[in-house]
């Protein structure tokens, strides 16, 4: 895998996540209105429930957490303050996060093996904070434009961190511990 196809497997994350949302009853879809302050906090217990967000506007801020096997979380933010706070507890899980736009900070947690975090920033403040803890980990960042920081930490063996950043004042820590 080259840095170059990290946009490319995220998007596909993201599209593989929107369709898998319309498929499954306890799925759920969540899209907020153009300019509408939107504040989402949202738990899940279970196995292969996914979590498919769409924000576009003002305010923009989510808060999710899954337990349970094979549960996923696509969220798009299009506008303003673009936060998400994602937690996760399981074997095989994934997060997906595309920012765009003004303050764009992602702040993900996973526990378990396995799993997957994935964020791409384009525009303005970008901050990334990841962690994982167990085994066979995967983490990927990628960051265009302006202050750009983007931090993970890995605990457990088999795990792997990219981070693609391009303009700006980049800065990238990559702790991994066994």
């Amino acid at each position: 895998m080259t840095v170059r196809t990290l946009p490319w497997i995220l998007a596909a994350t993201l599209l593989a996540a929107n369709s898998a949302a319309q498929a499954w009853p306890q799925d759920l879809a969540i899209e907020s209105e153009l300019g509408t302050p939107v504040a989402i906090s949202k738990d899940l217990d279970g196995s292969g429930n996914d979590i498919s967000l769409t924000q576009y506007g003002v305010g923009n801020w989510a808060g999710l957490k899954q337990w349970g096997e094979l549960n996923g979380i696509a969220s798009l933010q299009v506008g303003a303050y673009n936060d998400v706070a994602a937690d996760q507890h399981g074997f095989g899980n994934w997060i997906g996060v595309y920012q765009y736009g003004l303050q764009n900070a992602a702040v993900l947690s996973q526990f378990g093996e396995h799993n997957l975090a994935g964020v791409s920033q384009l525009g303005y403040a970008n901050r990334v904070d990841i962690f994982q803890d167990g085994a066979y980990n995967t983490a990927a960042v990628s960051q265009r434009g302006f202050n750009n920081y983007a931090e993970v930490t890995q605990l457990g063996v088999g795990s792997s961190v990219y981070v693609t950043q391009y303009g700006n004042d980049n800065v990238a820590f990559v702790n991994q511990y066994n």
